[in-house]
């Protein structure tokens, strides 16, 4: 094959996979994003965590009283 029949080809099934267009795929990928958001944002209303799972969950269970974690937890709650 030619170099020019490879390339003509390329862009043929180039032309064929974006037939709809690249923006229609844009549009559908950030709806599905929005869609994803709306999940997680009812998963982590509905998620509040205690004391003991937060120092658990984010690895200060061995030290639970120590400044980090004490600092940690204070965040999370000002964040709520």
């Amino acid at each position: 094959m030619g170099v020019f029949k490879k390339i003509n080809r390329r862009y043929e099934v180039a032309k064929k996979r974006f037939r709809g267009g690249i923006k229609e795929d844009i549009k559908e990928v950030i709806v599905e994003e929005e869609k994803v958001e709306e999940i997680v944002e009812e998963i982590v209303v509905e998620k509040k965590m205690n004391k003991d799972e937060f120092i658990a969950s984010n690895g200060f269970s061995a030290r639970p009283n120590s400044h980090k974690a004490i600092s940690a937890w204070e965040k999370y709650k000002e964040s709520l």
